[in-house]
């Protein structure tokens, strides 16, 4: 199966990196770049959770996190250049303007089960923010809030009563537990950085930044890494005269990329397992 029906065949071990993988299908079409970190989001999550992982579920989910991050790796390479580098303002942006998007619209009194997905598409976006490391105290409040708004408006419409626009009680009452899910919501109705939000869009779903600058540098800062091999060999004959080629110079960089992905995690069992595959890589060019 492709990255686009990957998040229908999650192994239930990691079900939870579903619902990145969801969102990623929904927006592959007209925004790659943030199905693309929605992507890489959900393999971080997804190398996080192997360590708690039955081990009976474990090939299982290994085999799924591998295929993801072949998929991952054909994916970045029909970006355009340089997107990359500059996806996480990107993302960000694209995260707090469907935030806004639904905020308006819930306190201009539209509180519909249209305006409670784009609350649940926001807090989703939002946390697909913190692979980036400049998560802030906003986002995650924001994020929260979202999580709730959504959980309220649709409690409300199943009920038959009318969702109350903004926090509860209204713009000036006070945040608490989420009823019925024991999730503390914001203490204060949040705000996002004016320069965050792009411009345009309209209250019909044109919910879709602006393209990136052209002027964006040509490198890239992403989840990229290649599938395990077993473990190390016997080296084949050294030779003296050849060497690596730029083909199997990628590889080894991206067997120890991954290596370091899964040291963060401490998995140095996959650690291991990947910078033998680099070196018998290199062995076979040694002097």
């Amino acid at each position: 199966f492709s990255s686009c029906t990957m998040a229908a065949h999650v192994p239930p071990a990691i079900k939870s990196i579903g619902t990145y993988l969801a969102r990623a299908e929904e927006v592959s079409k007209v925004e790659p770049l943030v199905a693309y970190y929605c992507r890489t989001f959900a393999v971080e999550k997804g190398l996080g959770l192997r360590t708690s992982v039955p081990k009976e579920d474990a090939n299982a989910v290994n085999t799924f996190l591998m295929q993801l991050m072949d998929d991952l790796e054909k994916e970045k390479a029909t970006l355009p250049q340089g997107q990359v580098e500059e996806g996480a303002a990107y993302m960000e942006g694209f995260a707090w303007k469907i935030f806004k998007s639904a905020d308006d619209a819930d306190r201009a009194g539209n509180g519909d089960k249209r305006t409670a997905k784009k609350f649940q598409a926001a807090s989703v976006f939002l946390d697909v923010c913190r692979q980036f490391g400049t998560f802030s105290d906003e986002m995650a409040r924001c994020s929260k809030y979202a999580k709730w708004k959504a959980v309220d408006i649709a409690k409300c419409l199943k009920q038959g009563i009318r969702p109350v626009p903004g926090p509860p009680g209204g713009d000036d009452g006070e945040f608490g537990d989420m009823e019925g899910g024991g999730s503390v919501v914001p203490n204060e109705a949040p705000t996002w950085p004016p320069p965050m939000v792009p411009s345009g869009g309209d209250e019909d779903g044109d919910d879709v930044p602006p393209p990136l600058p052209s002027s964006t540098v040509d490198s890239v800062n992403s989840v990229d890494v290649k599938k395990t091999h077993t473990p190390l060999h016997h080296p084949t004959s050294p030779t003296t005269t050849a060497t690596p080629s730029d083909t199997e110079i990628q590889q080894c960089i991206k067997y120890s990329k991954f290596a370091v992905s899964a040291l963060n995690y401490n998995d140095w069992k996959t650690a291991i397992t990947n910078l033998e595959s680099a070196l018998q890589i290199l062995n076979r060019y040694r002097p």
